[in-house]
């Protein structure tokens, strides 16, 4: 027993172990030939942070302190937070978050990404494939109901990979446009919108699993406990 509680104690070091390397990217720069350490706590990091774009940011930086490294990270469009501090040889190590994108809005403002949080990040940064919110003409909404929904969508595997469009209409309505399948989903105020793509899930699984993924033009679930289906014959079903 004490032999299998050593052995399962070491496996379980070393998948953290294996974890930790791999969800925290580091690479080493010099500045006045005094090393730098960046270490990435996110995914995105060492794609959108690449130690050149880093690099250019720390010239700014006269004197190699904790302030003004941070100071002068802070102000990278595509740094969401960053902390540093130096260690016991001489290295300054320096925790980079990167903001996040949730969804790509196109509206009459412009062409931005909606991050995580509610801030917003100029599309001339970043090249992503994530859903596109339109529609959503108050800034206000967009980084608050609407982050909470692409949020909501771009942690959920499934859904982040279904749906290709967030369209919020005139009336409010907030419609979605699937990647597969030839119909439209309205949310209506799309206010409850988990419960309702746990019920479209359910009838994707129930329902267009069985009949087809063609079959309808609009499914709606903007009532309560109903998804009301329409065909391309404007034939309407209850479900």
């Amino acid at each position: 027993m004490k032999r299998f509680l050593v052995i399962f104690l070491s496996l379980l070091l070393v998948a953290y172990l294996g974890f930790f390397f791999c969800k925290f990217q580091k690479t080493e720069i010099e500045k006045d030939n005094h090393p730098v350490e960046l270490v990435y706590m996110d995914t995105l990091g060492p794609s959108l942070l690449t130690k050149d774009n880093v690099m250019r940011y720390l010239t700014e930086v006269d004197t190699l302190s904790v302030p003004q490294i941070e100071y002068a990270l802070s102000k990278h469009v595509l740094v969401s937070q960053v902390e540093c501090y130096e260690t016991n040889n001489g290295t300054m190590k320096c925790l980079l978050w990167c903001k996040e994108p949730v969804a790509r809005v196109m509206a009459d403002a412009g062409d931005f990404y909606l991050c995580r949080g509610g801030e917003f990040l100029n599309a001339a940064y970043v090249h992503l494939n994530l859903p596109l919110l339109t529609g959503c003409a108050d800034s206000l909404i967009c980084s608050t109901w609407g982050e909470q929904l692409c949020s909501y969508i771009h942690d959920h595997e499934f859904w982040n990979n279904q749906i290709g469009q967030i369209d919020v209409r005139p009336n409010g309505n907030v419609v979605i446009v699937p990647r597969i399948g030839a119909h439209f989903i309205d949310l209506g105020s799309g206010q409850d919108y988990v419960a309702q793509l746990e019920r479209l899930m359910n009838f994707y699984r129930q329902g267009l699993n069985k009949i087809g993924w063609n079959k309808y033009s609009n499914i709606s679930l903007a009532y309560s406990n109903q998804i009301v289906c329409k065909t391309y014959k404007s034939k309407k079903t209850k479900k």
